[in-house]
């Protein structure tokens, strides 16, 4: 029998059956309890407000309060402590409506059962705590995705990150392997796995579109978190196999599990290096069973040559509290080596809760990756060079187009003396040619600026809808010119940004979908507040991208532009990101393609 006392308050106005269910916990064997029991749901909210409890028990009708109103209240009031609603009933409806409004767990009134009852009061408080983790643990693992998105990537657990809304943010490949869905698919339609947030959920896959083998659960569990300052959903999603237990595993577990599935070794390391615990990927890196590690020091596994310094490492990583990563060479259980790379984290881990001790995320290098270190530093710093000269190159160039065109501008504006017909028509090609290749400059430079990361903003509260019209009304005759419908839907809108960088940035959109839509087509522009933020939109009736080649629209001259440089979309996505913001491609079900970007709220903006 436990020796930890759970404290647990009585909510009901039939003072016989209160006695009762006090009599029933106060004699059970299978825990220690200890009650007290009110009559009204203002004296309980009041009494949990002033007194710990672990467990509420509650009536859904009394004197002050009756049906869902009493469990909105309670859930309000103490959201903290789980609630078990008791509901007299002939039908349990109205009790799955009680845990729908975030009740635990139900009990039908009548014989009071005792192995019901302490059934129930240990479910919801499990299943509170495994809540309360499993958001803490979403929360962190987006908070540090940078550090634990290579576990992830490697997992076998799908993860899936959604907007509120059900838009796909993010998925690991195991995710498609998973729902057997192409990534293309996964992306373009709202996510619709069935769950709830804060519950874990076992499904049969033949409930879904793909089914993964008849007999098979899948089970998902979902929690509110953020991603880029955003609310956001994170479904992790495991394949049951028929060793699994047929029950959701708690958050721990399958933290556990994701840790465990990870191709890459993660160890948890005391501060003088003895590794405490270790992955079972250990057997696949080294060769070694993690009851073999459990109790060495990091580095015995590592080569003589290597040992020392990764020593040093690890001390002042500890010492400082900073993070290290390095490549050293290994020795598998046969002897051989292995070139291993190796990440320090002097850090709690958000996953187990583990303090004072290391986290140690260690993966094999490629041996054609290891061969190419020298050459790829070469390249970049070939690369690096070239974004050097072609900055200077650029500038100066800007330097000398600004009084070329100041005294075009004259000579066309007849400041200087009047123009015959002639003389007027040429050099208005002159002057809108200059014009262009001014601005052609202006994106190289831009381009040098968001690679070098002197991209500067001047942020203030900014209409995004005042900055689409504008826009928009600058390329009408050139929508006019190709026959097209262009169209801007555009409501106030405010965010913290720089006004002439998202005007950039709208323009570099709006004038790709120009260009890539066929003449009758259409091009319509939305801004507006939307479930994930303050959303800027183009979508046109173009032949669709390749959505599996979507990432790579973004890249540097892969994406067209006003200006015939294939730097459009790029510099578009720098401007956005920027700001904190995304920017997608989507292909929607009616065609042609959607081009997204949505910002923070001016409230969460941050300048940068």
């Amino acid at each position: 029998m436990p020796s930890e006392e759970i404290r647990i308050l009585i909510v009901e106005d039939d003072p016989v059956f209160a006695r009762l269910v006090e009599t029933t916990l106060a004699v059970s064997r299978r825990a220690r309890f200890a009650t007290q029991s009110v009559p009204r749901l203002d004296a309980a909210i009041a009494l949990l407000k002033r007194d710990p409890f672990d467990v509420v028990l509650l009536d859904l009708d009394l004197p002050d309060s009756q049906g869902m109103d009493t469990v909105r209240q309670a859930i309000a009031a103490t959201p903290h402590i789980p609630i078990v609603v008791m509901t007299g009933h002939d039908d349990e409806q109205t009790a799955l409506d009680a845990m729908r409004h975030g009740a635990e767990d139900y009990l039908m009134k009548g014989p009071v059962n005792e192995e019901a009852l302490v059934r129930a009061v240990r479910y919801a408080l499990r299943r509170h705590r495994n809540v309360v983790d499993l958001r803490h643990f979403a929360q962190e693992l987006m908070t540090n995705v940078d550090r634990f998105m290579s576990i992830v990537e490697s997992a076998r657990i799908g993860a899936v990150v959604t907007s509120p809304d059900g838009q796909v943010l993010y998925h690991n490949n195991a995710a498609v392997q998973i729902l057997g869905r192409d990534a293309g698919t996964l992306r373009a339609d709202p996510f619709d796995i069935p769950g709830e947030v804060g519950q874990a959920t076992l499904l049969d896959p033949r409930t879904l579109e793909s089914p993964r083998g008849p007999g098979r659960k899948i089970e998902v569990q979902i929690a509110e978190t953020e991603w880029d300052d955003r609310p956001a959903r994170l479904h992790l999603i495991y394949p049951q196999d028929d060793t699994d237990p047929q029950e959701p595993r708690s958050p721990s577990g399958l933290a556990a599990a994701l840790y465990a599935h990870s191709e890459e070794m993660v160890a948890v390391l005391d501060t003088d290096g003895t590794i405490r615990e270790v992955s079972p990927a250990s057997d696949l890196l080294l060769g070694l069973a993690p009851e073999a590690l459990v109790g060495t020091t990091v580095w015995e596994r590592l080569h003589a040559e290597d040992e020392a310094d990764f020593r040093d490492a690890f001390l002042d990583a500890v010492e400082n509290g900073t993070e290290h990563s390095s490549r050293h060479t290994a020795l598998r259980a046969d002897g051989g080596p292995v070139l291993v790379e190796t990440r320090l984290y002097p850090t709690t881990d958000p996953v187990i809760h583990i303090t004072d001790h290391v986290l140690c995320i260690t993966r094999a290098v490629d041996p054609a990756e290891a061969d190419a270190g020298p050459a790829l530093a070469r390249l970049q710093a070939h690369a690096d060079n070239k974004t050097r000269l072609l900055g200077s190159v650029a500038e100066a160039f800007d330097t000398h187009l600004g009084p070329l065109s100041t005294h075009l501008h004259m000579l066309v504006s007849e400041e200087l003396g009047a123009l015959n017909d002639a003389q007027r028509a040429s050099l208005g090609v002159l002057d809108r040619q200059t014009g262009l290749l001014g601005a052609l400059v202006q994106d190289l430079i831009d381009l040098v600026r968001s690679q070098t990361g002197h991209l500067r903003l001047d942020t203030h509260e900014t209409d995004l809808g005042r900055i689409a019209t504008d826009t928009v009304a600058s390329y009408r005759a050139f929508a006019d010119e190709r026959d097209l419908t262009l169209t801007v839907d555009a409501s106030p809108t405010t965010i913290s940004g720089d006004p002439r960088r998202l005007g950039e940035a709208f323009a570099h959109l709006i004038a790709h979908a120009i260009e890539e839509t066929p003449a009758g087509g259409s091009v319509a522009i939305a801004v507006g507040e939307e479930a994930d933020g303050p959303t800027f939109s183009v979508q046109d009736s173009a032949p669709g991208h390749d959505m599996e080649a979507a990432d790579h629209l973004f890249e540097p001259f892969a994406g067209g532009g006003r200006h015939g440089t294939g730097l459009g979309l790029f510099l578009a996505d720098q401007i956005v990101q920027a700001h904190g913001g995304r920017l997608r491609a989507y292909q929607p079900p009616a065609g042609g393609n959607l081009y997204r970007a949505t910002f923070r709220p001016v409230k969460t903006a941050r300048s940068r």
